[in-house]
């Protein structure tokens, strides 16, 4: 059974919203599924920020998360708006909290609420 995953965007800008949108797509078009205790080895984050310079206001993100079953590893990462990152990770993990290992979620959309 494949879920539906629908984190809310409260007070974001216009490029916020946009950021947020393409994280969206990218999850919807990736074949994600929920994985619970996901490894990270906490170095690849540190290497993409230094190797691509990001500014302070980005972090190094998993483009697919690795909560839906992305891999810990460069050419997973993208530089994405601090807040948004940290918002989207957040609400995906609550969104993602009762659903057993495995489970597909292909349908991940942007909700004002």
């Amino acid at each position: 059974m494949s879920q539906a995953c629908r984190p809310r965007r409260v007070g974001w800008t216009a490029a916020q919203r946009a950021a947020a949108d393409a994280k969206a797509a990218a999850l919807s078009s990736a074949n994600t599924v929920v994985t619970k205790s996901p490894s990270r080895s906490g170095t690849i984050q540190s290497r993409y920020r230094r190797e691509k310079s990001l500014d302070p206001s980005s972090d190094a993100d998993h483009t697919v998360d690795l909560q839906l079953g992305g891999t810990d590893a460069m050419p997973n990462m993208s530089g994405l708006e601090k807040s948004v990152n940290r918002s989207l990770g957040a609400q995906i993990s609550d969104k993602i909290k009762t659903l057993s290992a495995g489970t597909p979620v292909n349908n991940v959309k942007m909700e004002d609420r």
